[in-house]
């Protein structure tokens, strides 16, 4: 059995499975019904019991609404409970059981809890790396979601590790241009930042943004991306066009209901650091 959970990526970084049912068929017809999401839902349950594939698919691409919204409190028992699901039906070795870890993990870290996070994002690679092999895409992909923790979690020498693993995988597999490879190429540009590296941060950054500009232009990690690009220019004295790097960045993040405060915060704090009111970034302060 297979849920057809696919490879793609959605605004949060959260992967979804596809929902489109044949016309006329009850899923059809039920998917249509008008009211909340949750009236929806229950009505899935109804016509296909608590533990059907048809279930788990509706659970995870309600939850990736909740969490597009940025109800992550809401998002977070339905990506559990989907994740129960692929769980019982395809056993802990399939595929698409790391999907489902990766998309609660996602919600935890944007809620903070960095050690939940981590655990699920451990475990997704783990399966990936068994399932798939060490050089697939969707294992880099997993790479980089236990980067970013590790980052949050303030271990920049582990993330750094895993994302040029990743980024190497990557430039085998996917396209120069692919949004997955600018996602990795920013973080890997925050790792740097965070080390105190910011003149080799600036490449990896530029070339970032660049793709997620051009493919993902309203994603928060675009945004994300443009703040630490400003941050990186400003700590060596390209003041003008840091500052309107970073001031759209943080426009964006707050724009962004699925921004977490943490990226919000962030983003405000780099402008106060290095901000040509304040002069040069010195060392020690915040990225």
């Amino acid at each position: 059995m297979s849920f057809g959970v696919s490879t793609w990526a959605e605004p949060n970084g959260v992967r979804t499975t596809p929902f489109t049912p044949k016309l006329g068929s009850s899923t059809s017809s039920t998917w249509a019904v008008p009211g909340r999401i949750d009236e929806r839902l229950a009505i899935f349950r109804k016509a296909h019991g608590s533990d059907h594939d048809d279930v788990a698919t509706a659970l995870n691409n309600l939850a990736y609404i909740l969490h597009r919204k940025g109800d992550l409190a809401s998002a977070e028992p339905l990506f559990r409970e989907a994740l129960a699901i692929y769980r019982r039906k395809l056993g802990e070795e399939h595929p698409d059981v790391a999907t489902g870890a990766g998309n609660l993990g996602r919600v935890l870290q944007g809620k903070g809890d960095l050690a939940g996070a981590e655990s699920l994002f451990r475990q997704a690679l783990a399966v990936r790396r068994r399932a798939l092999g060490e050089d697939h895409s969707d294992v880099a992909y997993s790479m980089y979601d236990l980067a970013v923790v590790r980052l949050d979690a303030g271990d920049p020498e582990e993330a750094e590790r895993l994302l040029r693993d990743a980024l190497a995988i990557q430039d085998r597999r996917l396209p120069p241009r692919d949004s997955e490879r600018g996602r990795v190429l920013a973080a890997l540009g925050r790792c740097l930042l965070e080390t105190g590296r910011r003149g080799d941060a600036e490449p990896p950054l530029r070339e970032g943004l660049s793709i997620l500009a051009d493919k993902q232009p309203g994603h928060l990690l675009r945004f994300e991306a443009a703040s630490l690009a400003g941050a990186a220019l400003a700590g060596r004295g390209a003041l003008a066009e840091a500052e309107s790097l970073m001031v759209r960045g943080y426009e964006g993040l707050a724009g962004a209901p699925s921004a977490p405060p943490l990226r919000r915060a962030q983003a405000r704090n780099r402008i106060v650091a290095f901000g040509p009111a304040a002069g040069p970034h010195t060392p020690g302060g915040s990225v």
